[in-house]
């Protein structure tokens, strides 16, 4: 499938739904510069040789704004498939974005290659023939959280909040964290799932409160928490500890929170300059694509910079295979 239809129009097409705008947006920033970027290093010599072809073959991408809805996200997928006809599909940025996107895949038959999207949060959406997810597993990030907590146990209570939504993210983790943490001593406080979108956390607020809560988590959309952390301090409920994984891991969504607010906040870190890996296109280091994203847009690393890199890594190595 990824050649057929490259061998009738000279180059390879890579569509990429991204969203753009929206509650994720924050995720979705760093393209279409980090994109292109790659796609410049991939095509730096003529691009990838097709065996089929018989030549080698640029690589191009098709970017649309799923403006972070799911239902959005779906229908430009089915475009970039049916009336673009792209060779490889391409999808980041948490369960909400990545799985409508690999259903269209599915249903097509087109090669999808995905990250940033929790692992078991991804498998909800399967089974999976043409799709492929590289990523962390909730395991591995509750985890880490522990790790943190632990560390200051002799602080708190061992009570612990959850906000974890009614989607994909949000069912995986109130399952799986609940019980991890139960085995390590932790008692959590979960009032149900919610809408994302929910503006009013009132009755949250006053169950935590009532149940002594000390450590709080989330898996919500960063604007989502910004509105239920700006209603904790207005309602009097500052939890000792509160770690987060999708609201707070980018720069401008812990700015967007205001004020001090972000300020003890904890979060988990999956990429950053600090990690020694280097890129297989071009052979600089992870330092180097930071510096160079904040050279050219004057704004801080973010760690979905690293992973919108590494599919094209994958992609790159998947087309020269095929």
């Amino acid at each position: 499938r990824p050649v057929r239809a490259a061998e009738k129009r000279d180059y390879i097409l890579i569509g990429r739904p991204n969203p753009s705008s929206g509650p994720l947006s924050a995720f979705g920033e760093p393209s279409p510069w980090v994109d292109e970027r790659a796609l410049a290093e991939i095509n730096k010599d003529g691009g990838i040789f097709i065996k089929e072809a018989g030549k080698k073959l640029p690589v191009r991408i098709k970017l649309v704004d799923t403006e972070s809805d799911p239902s959005k996200t779906g229908d430009v997928t089915s475009k970039l498939i049916l009336q673009d006809n792209v060779d490889l599909m391409i999808v980041l940025h948490t369960p909400i974005s990545a799985n409508p996107a690999r259903a269209m895949c599915e249903r097509y038959q087109v090669p999808c290659i995905c990250s940033d999207a929790p692992i078991e949060s991804w498998l909800t959406g399967g089974p999976y023939k043409w799709s492929y997810n590289f990523f962390f597993t909730v395991p591995q990030i509750v985890e880490s959280f522990i790790s943190m907590w632990d560390s200051v146990a002799d602080k708190t209570n061992k009570v612990v909040g959850g906000l974890w939504p009614n989607d994909p993210d949000g069912k995986t983790y109130a399952e799986m964290f609940t019980k991890r943490l139960n085995e390590k001593g932790y008692k959590v406080v979960d009032a149900g799932r919610f809408p994302t979108g929910t503006s009013d956390y009132t009755s949250f607020i006053n169950l935590w409160k009532k149940e002594k809560v000390d450590i709080l988590t989330s898996i919500q959309p960063p604007p989502d928490f910004a509105a239920a952390w700006r209603q904790c301090f207005q309602q009097g409920f500052i939890p000792k500890v509160s770690t987060g994984g999708k609201p707070i891991i980018m720069p401008s969504a812990v700015q967007a929170l205001g004020e001090n607010l972000a300020n003890g906040l904890t979060v988990c870190v999956w990429w950053s300059p600090y990690h020694p890996f280097k890129s297989s296109l071009a052979g600089y280091s992870a330092k180097a694509l930071c510096d160079a994203w904040t050279e050219k847009t004057g704004r801080q690393w973010t760690q979905p910079l690293g992973f919108i890199y590494a599919v094209y890594e994958v992609a790159a190595d998947v087309l020269k295979r095929a």
